[in-house]
């Protein structure tokens, strides 16, 4: 019984009338909880969450063999990077609260381990990797993306090149947020087009916002409107992407890099991927497998009417 169930006892043996109506209002506020007054409703401090992929930043704990009976390891792990040993994949990991250059890592393979979630996390304790410092130059022009802050790190202390101040993804409230790309990515968006930021405000809790595409423009970019599937002199298949390109449109060029990208990311899967558009009264076509077509496409400045027209392109047959 409950210190209260005794509490009410005695007062009814010094005063009967009392104590009756202590255990009466005593019985109506438990009858309200499903655990009477004994419980109390709480949250976990850390959940499990078995469905989540294992990625780059994640909160893991590093479960038993299977079929084993002794207890998982309690301890937190953060995955520094995934890597691929033969045919397995391992998840590197490093303890929770260690600092940057730490030499305390384990490999362990990915079926082995599980995202946490703990009560406490925000945004950041939950990807540390997406937490770093974007530098702008005074006039708001994108400078460069520092490294991640651990979990143990103060970001106040961290020092800005000359020139330039630091920017973290923080809330207006002041909540400790990510950013959408990791520190490497987030160069090569802001070199191809695909992020741009509002005007830098240094005074704010907030000093700059950065806008992305948006997923389906994204989606679109790779797209393309024809694949072709042919089969090839010894019997197997092979695709050939062809896509039309409209060079009077504004997102054509931003369109251009995003298909040569694929093509980049995507070697040796397609035997064909060019873009086709018409220059100067003629269909010309940019062949996206050369590395030297995709270079002149990333360093191009103003529209790909140029590209077309110029020496890396050829007549479409």
């Amino acid at each position: 019984m409950s210190r209260l169930t005794d509490l009410i006892a005695q007062a009814k043996a010094k005063d009967l009338q009392m104590g009756a109506d202590l255990e009466r209002e005593f019985r109506a506020l438990s009858s309200r909880l499903s655990f009477g007054l004994n419980f109390e409703r709480h949250r976990p401090e850390a959940v499990e969450l078995p469905q989540r992929p294992i990625r780059k930043g994640d909160k893991v704990r590093v479960l038993p063999e299977r079929g084993s009976t002794r207890k998982g390891d309690p301890q937190l792990w953060v995955v520094r990077k995934i890597v691929k040993e033969g045919s397995k994949k391992l998840a590197e990991l490093v303890p929770l609260d260690a600092g940057p250059g730490t030499a305390d890592t384990q490999k362990v393979a990915l079926d082995n381990v599980v995202v946490v979630a703990e009560f406490r996390d925000t945004r950041r304790t939950a990807r540390p990797n997406l937490f770093y410092p974007i530098f702008f130059s005074m006039d708001g022009t994108f400078h460069s993306a520092g490294r991640p802050l651990s979990l143990t790190e103060d970001k106040s202390r961290v020092v800005a090149p000359r020139g330039t101040i630091a920017v973290f993804p923080t809330a207006t409230n002041g909540t400790e947020m990510t950013w959408a790309l990791t520190h490497e990515r987030i160069p090569e968006y802001v070199r191809e087009g695909f992020a741009k930021f509002g005007k830098l405000r240094a005074d704010a809790p907030q000093p700059v916002r950065i806008y992305y595409l948006t997923e389906g423009y994204v989606e679109a970019i790779v797209r393309p409107d024809f694949l072709f599937f042919c089969e090839s002199a010894n019997g197997s298949v092979v695709v050939d992407i062809v896509d039309p390109h409209g060079t009077h449109l504004a997102d054509a060029l931003p369109k251009l890099r995003g298909l040569a990208r694929y093509a980049e990311t995507h070697p040796g899967i397609y035997r064909r991927i060019e873009s086709v558009a018409e220059a100067d009264g003629k269909l010309r076509v940019l062949d996206l497998t050369r590395e030297d077509v995709r270079k002149a496409i990333a360093a191009a400045k103003d529209d790909a009417v140029s590209l077309y027209g110029g020496a890396l392109a050829s007549e479409y047959r």
